[in-house]
């Protein structure tokens, strides 16, 4: 006698996440500029779904994020990440890409590459309705500035005169907190009661950011 035969179907499934590549143009990025991000990716079983890039500030060019229709065959996705003159998230950073397929039962596939953000960008510094005219013997006289920086923030700022001799400012300096945006801030200026009518006095303030621009 032979036994009935039995049999017993099993259903394939994909576990395994896409693999996932990452480059970029450049990894030393600077505000106000633009980075090409270039993920290589495949899924040979149950194919692609969809890719998105993440990264510390900015935008990423359309379309984004990126759907896919079950491709199996390897994928170049190019993109271009633009940094705004005032991101805030400088130094040390991550760019990354997730992938993922059409399976349910595999992991996303991921990729990363470490850059470094700079602000190589000047502050922006002028002086508050200076006045045209300091009355001699009048004391001391209040200078506003204002000081901003898109990016990295204000550190500090600094009064002096192009002619020392001619006076001085209190305090000469003063240390921003907190890396602030845009920045109001005051000293007094003392002139020499030595100095006579119509003497020219000039007055500078000078801005540094956190990034020592």
């Amino acid at each position: 006698n032979t036994a009935g035969a039995v049999q017993h179907q099993s259903t394939l499934r994909d576990n395994q996440a896409p693999s996932t590549a990452l480059a970029l143009s450049s990894t030393t990025i600077d505000v106000s500029t633009a980075v090409t991000l270039t993920a290589t990716v495949t899924d040979s079983s149950s194919g692609l779904a969809g890719l998105s890039f993440s990264v510390p500030c900015g935008s990423i060019s359309a379309p984004h994020p990126l759907t896919f229709t079950g491709e199996t065959n390897e994928q170049s996705i190019q993109r271009t990440w633009t940094v705004p003159a005032d991101c805030r998230t400088l130094g040390s950073q991550n760019v990354s890409v997730s992938v993922t397929d059409q399976s349910t039962f595999s992991a996303d596939g991921n990729a990363s590459v470490a850059v470094t953000l700079r602000d190589l960008t000047d502050p922006i510094v002028s002086w508050d309705n200076p006045p045209t005219e300091v009355n001699l013997g009048s004391g001391a006289l209040t200078m506003t500035a204002i000081a901003s920086d898109a990016s990295s923030g204000v550190a500090s700022l600094s009064f002096t005169l192009s002619n020392q001799a001619q006076g001085s400012f209190n305090p000469a300096s003063r240390n921003l907190v907190g890396a602030p945006t845009t920045a109001t801030t005051t000293s007094e200026l003392t002139v020499e009661s030595s100095l006579t009518h119509g003497a020219q006095v000039t007055v500078r303030v000078q801005s540094t950011d956190v990034a020592n621009n």
